[in-house]
């Protein structure tokens, strides 16, 4: 047979694990959910050449449709051998009656296999750590669940020892994550951690996501707070349901109230359609509200309400509506200050946050990092420059490990990605930028220069010379900007005694150098 497959269904680590082992006897091995079995048939037959498949099943879906597949499969010349347990009657359902199918039971898929293919361990020498890696990452992205790492590193060794073979794994979804493909390809950087404060994270989401509590996940600005959301989606009775988000930062009180709860038409100027809602769009499933603590006081009144009712009435509707849905939000440390000046209601606290998860910064995991690094380099590698390779990058921030882990990551994780991806896509020196960033902060922070003749010691900090007062406002506005840490923009505004719209013209203003 040219072309020798074999196929890894409902994609468990002992089955991956049992297929990497037997990667030699086949030119590919191809991992997915039982719900792709049916397009990959498909791709088989469209492909009109003879082939041997391997399929580890558990169970399959629409087994008489599956059947005709295989039927037409057989018509080109292939063969099939199926492993399963003996007590799956879809999958013996999908395989009666066809002579070039042979079905393989026992107790469990994996005696089957062993029963047939005894004694396939393959391991190599794992001299080269960056393929190894390489291989660990593909099989991570495929176990969204999976938080223990020693059937990913076993199943990399096997795979590892038949390198030049093809190993491709589904992208889509695992056999129960119907609801939520968008986010393979994004992905969760932290999935990568073993620092203590992640894998204490990863814990308490496995704990609470299967629990019917509302979350509150507190951190830091690109901290990953909703991806976070998205797994406690993930490990929840919810799962099959939709996962929707909001950002509820710069929306004023009758939009935000009107994306949450909808309108009717012609409830307000601009109505033109009726909108039903984020809370109707996550019917069974989970709505996520990021940035709560920029929530106007009068949406918090009629959140508390639903919270307390499951009941919500939409913009210029008569009648209340129902609506099952599971509330976790996010917000930056800020939350707490605003509790105390009265700025968010205490008790829609205490409603949300019924459980507190925080979201640990970079600065705070430093070990981290390369982990990170690796992970994203290598989701990045088809936008590589013509002739880049992904091990390069990663060696590339592998020798700039001590600057990366002495930088305090105000921008966290998103800022470290964004870092690799001008890294992986323009080739970027950003390590040195860094560097350079670091000695600049340092040397604002201790002044050795004279002002017109006046000593350094009476010389305001960052000042050589007399300027403009409009520019110095400009510039002390852009400094606090950057040093704002878990402060919004309209906090910061508040702090400075200026609306936002100045706060902004400043901005505008220190970056152009131009003070009108």
């Amino acid at each position: 047979m040219p072309g020798r497959v074999i196929l890894a269904l409902s994609p468990l680590p002992s089955l991956l694990v049992q297929a990497a082992r037997c990667h030699g006897l086949w030119r590919e091995i191809r991992v997915v959910g039982r719900k792709h079995v049916h397009p990959f048939m498909d791709e088989c037959v469209q492909a009109g050449e003879p082939a041997e498949l391997l399929l580890l099943l558990r169970e399959v879906e629409a087994p008489t449709e599956l059947g005709r597949r295989f039927a037409a499969f057989g018509r080109l010349g292939g063969l099939i051998q199926v492993f399963a347990p003996r007590d799956s009657p879809s999958v013996r359902a999908a395989c009666r009656g066809l002579e070039h199918v042979r079905l393989h039971t026992a107790s469990s898929v994996e005696e089957a296999f062993e029963r047939v293919y005894p004694g396939h361990n393959l391991y190599g020498d794992l001299s080269n750590p960056d393929l190894r890696d390489y291989l660990q990452y593909k099989i991570t992205i495929c176990f969204m669940r999976l938080m223990d790492p020693q059937p990913l590193e076993e199943a990399a060794q096997a795979l590892y020892a038949n390198g030049e073979r093809i190993f491709s794994l589904a992208r889509a979804v695992p056999e129960e994550a119907g609801s939520v493909e968008h986010f393979r390809e994004a992905d969760f950087p932290y999935i990568e951690g073993q620092s203590r404060p992640v894998l204490d994270l990863k814990r308490r989401i496995r704990e609470v996501g299967a629990s019917s509590l509302n979350v509150l996940l507190l951190g830091e600005t690109g901290t990953g707070k909703e991806f976070a959301a998205f797994y406690l989606h993930e490990f929840s009775p919810r799962r099959h349901g939709p996962f929707v988000a909001i950002n509820c930062a710069g929306l004023n009180e009758t939009f935000l109230r009107s994306e949450l709860f909808g309108h009717l038409k012609g409830s307000f100027t601009g109505a033109v359609a009726e909108n039903k809602g984020l809370v109707h769009q996550a019917e069974g499933g989970t709505l996520f509200l990021d940035e709560l603590a920029e929530m106007p006081l009068p949406v918090q009144a009629d959140l508390l309400r639903f919270l307390q009712s499951r009941r919500y009435r939409p913009l210029g509707a008569a009648k209340e509506r129902k609506a099952d849905v599971r509330i976790i939000a996010g917000t930056q440390p800020v939350l707490r200050e605003k509790l105390r000046r009265g700025e968010f209601r205490e008790d829609l606290y205490y409603r949300l946050a019924e459980v507190e998860i925080p979201t640990p910064p970079l600065a705070a995991i430093p070990e981290d990092i390369p982990r990170i690094i690796r992970h994203v380099g290598y989701r990045m590698a088809d936008r590589m420059r013509d002739g880049a390779d992904p091990r390069d990058v990663i060696q590339y921030f592998r020798q700039g490990e001590p600057t990366l882990k002495k930088y305090p990551w105000p921008g966290n994780v998103r800022e470290l990605i964004s870092l690799v991806r001008r890294r992986v896509e323009l080739g970027d020196d950003v390590v040195a930028e860094l560097k350079e960033r670091m000695e600049r902060k340092l040397s604002e922070a201790n002044p050795a220069v004279a002002v017109d003749g006046v000593g350094a010691a009476s010389a305001p900090p960052g000042f050589s010379r007399i300027e403009p007062l409009k520019s110095i406002v400009a510039r002390y506005v852009q400094w606090a900007h950057a040093r704002r840490g878990a402060l919004s923009q309209q906090d910061l505004a508040r702090r400075l005694g200026i609306s936002v719209n100045t706060l902004k013209k400043h901005l505008a203003a220190a970056a152009s150098g131009v003070v009108n």
